[in-house]
């Protein structure tokens, strides 16, 4: 009778405390969006960022001492060295230049664009500011973005803040 008891006592309480796990799952979810939506900014980024009006265009002039290099050049970097190319690119201002591979949305529904960088898998994942820049690429598009470098996740390198000079 008591192994009845524990068989129930799991079939109704498993699923209540899942349901529960999942509801604080999404409420820190929804929070988190909403705080990065509010925008709390650093001066790299801000400086960085697109421009706040919607008059005016989603391009950038040209970054002053901004790095310029190809997303293969990247990529070759951060395979080579990740701690180099860290030194080298994380937290500057760069120029990329690539072919676009994909137009995708990230976990948080914001556009990234991935560019080629090589061989099968070898990609750059740059995170653009605009859902309307990112809407107006094409896969197999030559495009150069001014970014700011943000590292490397899973082997791939990320650029943030990125907007479309051509």
């Amino acid at each position: 009778m008591s192994g009845l008891l524990q068989l129930l006592a799991s079939l109704i309480a498993s699923p209540i405390i899942y349901f529960i796990g999942l509801a604080i799952f999404g409420a820190a979810l929804t929070s988190a969006v909403e705080a990065d939506g509010a925008g709390a900014t650093d001066s790299t980024a801000s400086s960085l960022s697109a421009p706040a009006s919607a008059d005016v265009p989603d391009t950038k002039p040209a970054m002053v001492d901004a790095i310029e290099i190809t997303a293969g050049e990247l990529f070759a970097a951060y395979k080579a060295n990740e701690i180099a190319a860290d030194q080298q690119y994380k937290g500057k201002a760069l120029k990329v230049s690539g072919t676009v591979e994909g137009i995708a949305s990230d976990a948080f529904d914001k556009p990234v664009v991935q560019l080629q960088a090589g061989g099968f898998m070898e990609q750059v994942h740059a995170n653009v500011s605009s859902n309307d820049a990112a809407a107006r690429l094409t896969k197999a598009e030559w495009v150069t973005l001014a970014c700011e470098g943000a590292g490397e996740v899973l082997g791939i390198p990320v650029l943030n803040d990125c907007v479309i000079v051509d």
